[in-house]
C-alpha cells in the first residue's frame, strides 16, 4: 500500500524529484473535510512574476464545490491544463502532474475578490502571483502575437522527417490549404492541439487539407531528438509528416523559420494558402481544460471555411 521512488526527467542531466504514493487515498491535500471561507468560482485577472522585471498576464478559471476546486490558468502562450485541489479556510491548493510537468499553486485569499499566491514547478522554479476577480478579463488575441515576415510571398523550409528523409515544403504542397504547427513531444499544449487537429482533419471541413508538424525537442543530441520526434508521431498516431527541427530554443528556432517575426510559444500554428503564403498565425493553445477551447474551434473552423469558399 505504499510506494517510494523518483521521477526522472530524461532531457535534464541529473534531474529527478523524489515522490511517495499511498494506495487508496482519494483526497489530494486534506484527508478531512476542511472548512472554506470563500468561493473562488469565476475568472481572475492574474499576474505572475509581478515582483520581477518581466511579469506575465494570465486568467485563472476556477470552479469550486464546497472545499473542492478545479480549474486552470490561461496565458498568452498556453494553459496549465487540468488543475485540482482544495480550499482550507482562506488558503487554496491546486496541482497537476501530466508526465512532463509537476505543478503546485498555493494561494492566500485576502478577500472575496483578491488573492496572492506562489506557483511551483518541479524542484526549482517559483513564481509569485496576484489576482483580482474579473469575469470580463481578456488576453491578447492569439492571432496577433506572431506575424509573418514573408510579406505575402510563398514560404519554404527543408527538414528531415522522422524516417530521416529530406522534406521540402514547396515540393509537397498539393492542396489549397496547408497547416504547419511548431510543436515538441514535451509540450502538453501541443498534445492538446494535435488531438484537436486529428479530429478536425477527419471531418468534412478538414478534408483536402495538408498538415505538417515541425518538432523541436529538449535533447541537445540530434540523434535523441529525432528519436523523440519519431516516438511522438507514433504515440499520437498521426498520418501527416513529423519533421525534426532541432533543439527547442525559441530564439534559435526563429532563425531556422525566418518567415516568422518571433516564436513565442509551442505550439504555434500557421495557416498557408494554395501558394504557400502564410494567411494566419495562431500562438499558443487554449485546450479542453479551458473555457476558450470551443471559441478557438469556432474561430479556426470559420477561417478555414472562409478560405475554402474564397478559393
Amino acid at each position: 500500500g505504499y510506494m517510494e521512488g523518483h521521477w526522472f526527467v530524461n532531457y535534464k542531466n541529473g534531474y529527478s524529484i523524489p515522490f511517495i504514493a499511498v494506495h487508496g487515498k482519494s483526497h489530494r491535500f486534506f484527508d478531512s473535510e476542511p472548512k472554506h471561507n470563500f468561493d473562488l468560482s469565476g475568472n481572475w485577472d492574474t499576474t505572475f512574476d509581478f515582483d520581477e522585471d518581466d511579469p506575465y498576464k494570465a486568467i485563472g478559471e476556477f470552479s469550486q464545490n464546497g472545499n473542492k476546486m478545479t480549474g486552470t490558468f490561461r496565458t498568452e502562450t498556453g494553459d496549465y491544463r487540468y488543475l485540482e485541489g482544495q480550499m482550507n479556510r482562506d488558503k487554496f491548493y491546486l496541482s497537476t502532474f501530466d508526465g512532463a510537468h509537476a505543478f503546485l499553486f498555493e494561494g492566500l485569499v485576502y478577500s472575496q475578490d483578491s488573492i496572492v499566491g506562489l506557483f511551483k514547478s518541479g524542484k526549482h522554479y517559483n513564481s509569485n502571483f496576484v489576482a483580482k476577480r474579473d469575469n470580463d478579463v481578456r488576453l491578447t488575441d492569439p492571432y496577433s502575437l506572431s506575424k509573418p515576415t514573408s510579406n505575402g510571398k510563398s514560404i519554404d523550409f527543408i527538414f528531415n522527417d522522422t524516417d530521416g528523409q529530406s522534406f521540402r515544403l514547396s515540393e509537397k504542397l498539393k492542396t489549397d490549404i496547408t497547416l504547419v504547427n511548431i510543436v515538441g513531444s514535451w509540450c502538453p499544449n501541443c498534445k492538446d492541439q494535435i488531438n484537436y487537429l486529428k479530429t478536425f482533419l477527419s471531418s468534412d471541413l478538414g478534408k483536402g487539407i495538408d498538415m505538417v508538424s515541425i518538432c523541436f525537442e529538449r535533447y541537445k543530441d540530434d540523434t535523441k531528438g529525432l528519436k523523440a520526434a519519431a516516438r511522438y508521431k507514433e504515440t499520437m498516431d498521426v498520418a501527416w509528416p513529423f519533421l525534426y527541427g532541432g533543439y527547442a530554443n525559441k530564439k534559435e528556432n526563429q532563425k531556422v523559420l525566418p518567415f516568422l517575426d518571433k516564436i513565442l510559444s509551442y505550439p504555434t500554428l500557421m495557416i498557408l494558402d494554395k501558394n504557400g503564403v502564410i494567411q494566419h498565425v495562431h500562438t499558443g493553445f487554449s485546450g479542453p481544460a479551458t473555457s476558450m477551447f470551443d471559441s478557438f474551434k469556432n474561430q479556426f473552423e470559420g477561417i478555414i471555411k472562409s478560405m475554402k469558399d474564397n478559393g
